[in-house]
């Protein structure tokens, strides 16, 4: 019982000291199955940043072992002792005599019970504590990602209605990806409603075993060191290894999982994160998550590549307008800077900085070609100038910007070209700021993003409180198994022990002579360990050995009551 204690508390103090996920980091050896060495990182990603999912789940399955192996053992110790008990109860059996274990002795083992109970309710109390911390957190979780997965629908029903107004050019089902949003986040919450429903099974599993071990433990405990009902207490005792069975597994799954939670944690921390070498700057967390793989926003790319067309048709048509404006005069021909044919969708801002010509009515002295006095609307406005010079009506240049042109150019394709190449500026304006909208909603930004809100929930919360509560499932399993191995190893030297008068009882266990030979070797001091004399004046009943019988009735005064010295020694002591 001793070793028992030094365990538990060397354990306890192993437990209460550990540091928690601050470095999300766990120093241990990683093997796969074949006994290779593999690499200390989630999904035991390679240089070229690959996972190798493979050797991962096999490193897992390893690190589960020992709870699963210490469960099944625990099952087949019921079959091991309840064979035991068989073979103790067989009728033909040899088998060696056990005394009980004195007063003293079974003290000791009171006294050390209570350090079990103590440490039994204090991993009841990290159960309760860390269970509240584990549901607590998985809400949190999932409220972050709905929440982005809602701000993700918004973004989407935007960039449908700014689509809109290309839907006569749009022949893609925009209301597609809509649908596919809305499904991911119904699915969310299907997802977030499904585990809160196991774990909530998990929540009240954890409490019931923890609880129904320890008080089923607890009674068995009792039963045969204050009650010594040691028959009873086996019986328990086994049904408490079913319970630590279960423990067990408990302890093997949260670990797992609490080890699975740390390796993302680690990969994902900040310091990783900004790290020179940190696999994210290469794509790692594109590779994992495939971010970029996402279609759920392809309809839209679709819409905006055939609306993109469709505009840049009437755009570079409208450049076609604007620069090819002629006067009557050849000297007064315009061209843009550039040449309209080259205008597509990449290279048509080269355009926007252009002024263009607007053609209007004007007097025209033909005595002095090309200068414009004065520009007019109606030619009978060029007569009243006169001073003896013949006015006629022609067309004068006016330089203006696009957007002056667009509002008052005469020439009615001229405005309408600059408008349609406004409109067009627009447009692309709007695709573009829709591509980035669309490229921030499907690449691993977004995830970024949430993964800084659930952090805290997901490292700090879910992780530390799954570790710390396999930490207690294994210090209850330890301290239930060890002591339950007490109690079925040691049921008969945990005994009632039983002062008998052999008058009365036809029980002839409790005092033997068979090991004497003769009446002389039959003496009080020989026989002293075994029986004591005092007054006993019936010698009916007593069992017949080998002129043991004679000598008794030889010496009737010298014959009293026989019992086991040790226990007179403990009745006189109380």
């Amino acid at each position: 019982m001793k070793i028992l204690l030094i365990l538990l508390l060397l354990a306890f103090t192993n437990f209460c000291t550990c540091e928690l996920y601050s470095e999300y980091e766990l120093k241990i050896p990683r093997y796969d199955l074949k006994g290779n060495r593999i690499d200390d990182r989630f999904c035991s990603v390679s240089e070229d940043n690959e996972c190798q999912w493979d050797q991962y789940y096999q490193f897992l399955g390893i690190l589960s072992a020992l709870g699963v192996i210490l469960a099944v053992v625990c099952i087949l110790l019921i079959f091991v002792f309840s064979l035991m008990k068989a073979f103790q109860n067989c009728s033909f059996c040899q088998r060696k005599e056990v005394r009980a274990h004195g007063k003293k002795k079974i003290q000791k083992y009171r006294i050390s019970s209570i350090g079990v109970f103590i440490i039994l309710l204090f991993s009841i109390y990290l159960a309760y504590f860390y269970n509240y911390n584990i549901t607590d957190s998985v809400s949190d979780i999932f409220g972050s990602v709905i929440d982005t997965e809602t701000n993700l629908l918004t973004q989407a029903n935007d960039i449908k209605e700014k689509l809109d107004k290309w839907n006569d050019t749009i022949t893609v089902d925009m209301d597609n990806t809509v649908k596919q949003v809305e499904k991911l986040k119904d699915s969310s919450v299907d997802t977030k409603e499904t585990i809160e429903k196991f774990n909530g099974y998990r929540s009240y599993g954890t409490y019931i075993i923890f609880i129904v071990s320890s008080v089923i433990f607890s009674i068995s405990f009792s039963l045969a060191i204050f009650w010594k009902k040691s028959k009873i207490a086996a019986i328990i005792a086994m049904i408490v290894l079913i319970f630590c069975s279960i423990l067990w597994f408990f302890t093997s799954v949260h670990f797992t999982v609490a080890f699975v939670i740390n390796d993302i944690c680690f990969e994902l921390s900040e310091d990783n994160l900004n790290a020179e070498n940190s696999p994210i700057r290469e794509g790692y967390l594109d590779k994992i998550m495939n971010c970029s793989g996402s279609e759920i926003f392809q309809d839209f790319n679709n819409a905006i590549d055939e609306a993109s067309a469709e505009v840049t048709e009437k755009m570079c048509g409208g450049v076609t307008e604007f620069c090819s404006q002629k006067s009557n005069m050849t000297e007064n021909n315009y061209n843009c800077t550039h040449d309209p044919q080259t205008c597509d969708s990449t290279n048509y801002d080269l355009w926007t900085e252009e002024e263009v010509p607007d053609f209007v009515s004007g007097c025209w002295q033909p005595l002095q070609p090309f200068k414009i006095q004065e520009c007019f609307e109606e030619s009978t406005e060029c007569e009243q100038m006169g001073n003896n010079y013949t006015y006629t009506v022609d067309q004068c240049m006016i330089m203006k910007t696009l957007t002056e042109c667009s509002e008052s150019c005469t020439n009615e394709d001229e405005k309408s070209g600059t408008s349609d190449f406004l409109e067009g500026v627009d447009d692309f304006a709007d695709f573009n700021s829709l591509l980035v909208d669309i490229k921030n909603a499907v690449n691993c930004s977004t995830i970024v993003s949430t993964w800084e809100k659930v952090t805290n929930s997901l490292c700090t919360g879910v992780g530390t409180s799954m570790r710390n509560i396999s930490g207690a499932s294994a210090l209850s399993s330890l301290c239930i198994f060890i002591g339950t191995l007490t109690i079925l190893i040691g049921e008969k030297k945990f005994a009632k022990k039983k002062v008998k008068n052999d008058s009365s009882s036809d029980d002839e266990s409790d005092v033997s002579l068979d090991t004497f030979s003769n009446s002389e070797e039959f003496s009080s001091s020989q026989f002293g360990t075994l029986v004591k004399y005092d007054n006993f004046d019936s010698i009916k009943n007593l069992p017949k050995a080998n002129g043991a019988s004679e000598w008794i009735a030889e010496h009737p005064d010298k014959i009293g009551k026989a019992v086991h010295v040790e226990d007179l020694e403990e009745t006189s002591s109380d």
